[in-house]
């Protein structure tokens, strides 16, 4: 009997194996869920861009646009955040409440991308582009 059910089964075994290896859609590499702190640290939000008509993000050369205009601009620096808070940080969820959040300098704003309806912060070393209701819609995490 017990020989019987694991013929029957054998047919299935592939399948079941892909099911675990393949992670749902939007849960893969590459955006990452940046290890629990949702945006802290893993350089995530870079290579969304604005593909296909989906929510704005963040394009691959965004980090590289930031530090050339940092390098231009030597006086500035973000002020960094308690490790606790920028855990807290995810996409996808609002901010979190009384975390510290700078604006942007204009001269940075201006290289970025228009988004109407969105808007720029900076929290801690992070540039963080946000929805209505301060929904954070993409990260770049660790530019500073």
């Amino acid at each position: 009997m017990m020989d019987r059910r694991l013929l029957l089964a054998l047919p299935l075994l592939p399948l079941a194996g892909r099911a675990y290896a393949d992670p749902p859609p939007g849960r893969g590499q590459g955006r990452g869920n940046q290890g629990g702190n949702q945006g802290g640290g893993q350089g995530q939000g870079q290579g969304r861009g604005n593909q296909g008509g989906g929510p704005p993000g963040f394009a691959p050369d965004t980090s590289s646009l930031v530090r050339n205009w940092q390098a231009a601009n030597p006086g500035w620096s973000p002020r960094p955040l308690p490790p606790g808070q920028m855990r807290q940080l995810a996409r996808g969820r609002p901010l979190p409440p009384g975390i510290a959040r700078q604006q942007v300098p204009p001269g940075l704003v201006s290289q970025l991308p228009v988004h109407p309806g969105y808007s720029y912060a900076m929290i801690g070393t992070s540039l963080v582009l946000l929805g209505s209701n301060n929904l954070v819609v993409d990260i770049v995490a660790n530019l500073f």
